[in-house]
């Protein structure tokens, strides 16, 4: 029974229907009501192990001891190593440094979402819910909020984590190579991105980074410039309407998103900057040799974001390994100064001067 039900690298899944089966065969509800709470001797011994409810459907993967039965030692390695793209950066997973990343708890609340889900038995379960609705079959995500939030890491830790390639789109550089040839570049990246797909023993990470320009509402064509952008984002639409995988884009300036981009986006998750609290814990995860009283001194008067408090910590870092001492307070005081300097600078050039 349980043969029919196993699919290609451990994903096994159990309808409700299943379920009304081994009541009528085993005539014993008992059985069935621990599935269905993921409680009984099969889950605890590691045998079984809950993955996911989708609507009437529940799923459940092979535990530790139920892979080790399956698949003895064996692991599924991606084997797309030497592929190249002129649009996509092609990133393995051990070559992201594992970062540990700090939200607010509604952001946590959304990122978990995404993180449970793109488990690959929780990816599969997804993929076979999608395809019995007839329903797109990608995971497609847009993160948004202000710069150096976590958007981009974050995309970055749950590849690391779901061992999945990443295949980055940098727009602002790959702009400047489609004068000419905006279509036959904007379907490669997809062309090259289900190539990857082929060869990986899951499906990538399709990371659309800084993605303002390509989302943003589409102009009036006055130049070629607004041709070619228009043609870019028809091609984008065209291929979220039907994509399968998982896509991740981000942006700074959601507001200004195209509404034909809003409902081809399964998970919206906005990243804002960190409040004191949060500020507090980052520190003390970035500078632990730094004294409680310092840590929130930092946190309770510099509204930092986490990239800011990333630059931070690093200055203090060289500070270290240059004068071989734990900078003073006053000494810190004025790092944070001049970064918050720097941030006012930064600012002041995203206007107009007059």
């Amino acid at each position: 029974l349980l043969s029919a039900h196993l699919e290609t690298k451990s994903a096994i899944c159990f309808s409700y229907e299943l379920m009304e089966t081994l009541v009528s065969l085993n005539n014993d509800v008992d059985v069935v009501n621990q599935f269905a709470s993921g409680e009984g001797y099969l889950f605890e011994s590691g045998m079984l192990k809950v993955q996911i409810k989708l609507e009437e459907c529940l799923f459940y993967g092979a535990g530790k001891l139920g892979n080790k039965i399956l698949y003895g030692n064996y692991t599924f390695a991606n084997r797309i190593k030497n592929f190249e793209s002129d649009v996509l950066e092609i990133i393995q997973p051990e070559r992201i440094v594992e970062k540990r990343l700090f939200f607010e708890d509604d952001t946590n609340i959304e990122t978990d979402k995404i993180l449970r889900l793109t488990e690959e038995n929780n990816f599969k379960c997804f993929i076979e819910r999608m395809k019995r609705t007839k329903a797109s079959q990608g995971l497609t995500c847009i993160f948004w909020g202000p710069p150096g939030t976590g958007k981009t890491e974050f995309a970055m830790q749950l590849a690391k984590e779901s061992n999945r390639i990443i295949c980055k789109v940098d727009i602002s550089s790959i702009r400047r190579k489609w004068m000419g040839e905006t279509e036959e570049n904007a379907r490669k990246i997809f062309k090259d991105y289900y190539e990857v797909a082929k060869n990986s023993s899951n499906y990538p990470v399709l990371l659309f980074n800084e993605s303002d320009s390509l989302i943003s509402k589409r102009n009036q064509v006055a130049t070629s410039a607004d041709m070619m952008n228009n043609s870019m984002q028809n091609i984008f639409l065209e291929h979220l309407e039907n994509f399968k995988g998982i896509l991740i884009a981000t942006t700074n300036l959601i507001l200004n998103m195209d509404s034909a981009f809003d409902r081809r986006f399964l998970f919206k998750i906005y990243f804002k900057n960190p409040s004191t609290q949060v500020r507090r814990r980052i520190l003390k995860e970035k500078l632990p040799l730094l004294d409680i009283d310092t840590i929130n001194t930092l946190a309770n008067n510099y509204e930092f974001s986490g990239g800011e408090l990333d630059n931070i910590s690093r200055k203090i870092e060289l500070f270290q390994l240059i004068e071989n001492r734990i900078p003073k307070r006053e000494e810190i005081i004025s790092i944070c100064d001049a970064e918050k300097s720097m941030r006012k600078l930064n600012y002041s050039a995203i206007g107009f001067i007059k």
